[in-house]
């Protein structure tokens, strides 16, 4: 008798992951904080803070930003560059929960 398969829980790519990231810690631990804001604090351009954010849906292309900007980017937020990196635990948080896609 075949055992049934367990389901995997739905997946991001890894940059949806960083895009998703950098805005919830954005708006979440700093509320106030616009991307211009980011910029300024992290001396990255606008539209790289744009460009990341823009990850967050998987639909879109998005290229995978140099270490050094990850570096930047950590800065301006006050973490680690791993705190970036680090898949969500919980996708009910996620601000667009509707991007997630199926692992296939």
């Amino acid at each position: 008798m075949a055992q049934k398969q367990k389901e995997r829980p739905p997946r991001l790519p890894i940059t949806a992951w960083l895009g998703e990231n950098v805005y919830r810690r954005r708006t979440l631990r700093f509320p106030r904080m616009s991307q211009e804001a980011l910029a300024e604090a992290s001396g990255l351009g606008v539209n790289t803070i744009q460009s990341i954010e823009k990850g967050r849906d998987p639909a879109r292309k998005v290229n995978w930003p140099q270490l050094d900007t990850l570096e930047k980017l950590a800065t301006g937020l006050g973490c680690d560059v791993a705190d970036l990196l680090e898949e969500p635990s919980d996708t009910r948080v996620w601000s667009n929960p509707d991007l997630l896609v199926s692992a296939a």
